[in-house]
């Protein structure tokens, strides 16, 4: 069983910088399942310390050999997370040498995407809402298109007007395929990432899985801001 120096320190991250809400969302993402969380009387400085802790003890009635993968998986997130203090993620770090648990980070930040992509996600992907964080990025991207093509469309007609093969109102490329192949990627993010999350509340919990969508879109966007109107141009290296 991991030391209780690790979890208080944890706790109080989670005192810090979280709310109730998002302390839940944390454990599960981490691993945890949802009947896991125990309801215990107050013992903490805190009602978010203690409901980390109340998370703690259900992880060790419940799934006490998955205690250091989630431990891990919670360590990662919080040391990734770009509004905890550096100080308090050094802290973090020795405690977790002190146990001898060692942890992959999976590089979860929005630093290398498109302006607008952070500009529209950063806080909704910090703050776990990443299938809103998916729809409003694409949402955005429909609308940059829009504003730079002068078209009163929507959607996907938007998207096959505005960089159509033969007569494109911004190109792209002046290889008639490749053309095309882009009108399809722009079209296809509509169809099939921002409709299904428009319409139905598609889950969404992956972090991993949504910044692979916010880098699609962020491609989008690049590829947008390379675009001319009408013009005949050489293709741009991705």
């Amino acid at each position: 069983m991991v030391g209780t120096g690790l979890k208080q320190k944890i706790a109080v991250l989670c005192k810090d910088y979280y709310t109730i809400r998002t302390i839940d969302d944390l454990f599960m993402f981490s691993g945890c399942e949802e009947e896991w969380r125990l309801d215990l009387p107050k013992e903490h400085e805190s009602m978010r310390m203690n409901r980390a802790f109340q998370w703690f003890v259900g992880i060790e009635n419940y799934a006490p050999d998955k205690e250091i993968d989630i431990l891990k998986n919670l360590c990662t997130f919080l040391i990734e997370n770009n509004e905890i203090l550096k100080k308090d993620k050094e802290q973090l770090e020795i405690l977790l040498k002190s146990e001898h648990i060692s942890y992959q980070t999976k590089n979860l930040d929005l630093d290398n995407l498109h302006p607008k992509v952070r500009e529209v996600t950063g806080k909704l992907f910090q703050d776990g809402h990443f299938r809103q964080a998916i729809l409003d990025v694409y949402i955005a991207l429909v609308n940059a298109v829009k504003e730079k093509s002068g078209c009163n469309l929507d959607n996907s007609p938007l998207m096959q007007k505005v960089f159509s093969r033969d007569n494109p109102i911004l190109r792209i490329s002046d290889d008639s395929d490749e053309q095309l192949g882009f009108m399809w990627l722009f079209s296809g993010a509509v169809m099939a990432i921002r409709n299904p999350k428009a319409h139905s509340l598609v889950a969404q919990d992956d972090p991993v899985r949504t910044l692979e969508w916010l880098a699609f879109a962020s491609i989008l966007f690049k590829i947008l801001d390379e675009s001319k109107k009408g013009e005949r141009q050489n293709a741009q290296s991705l």
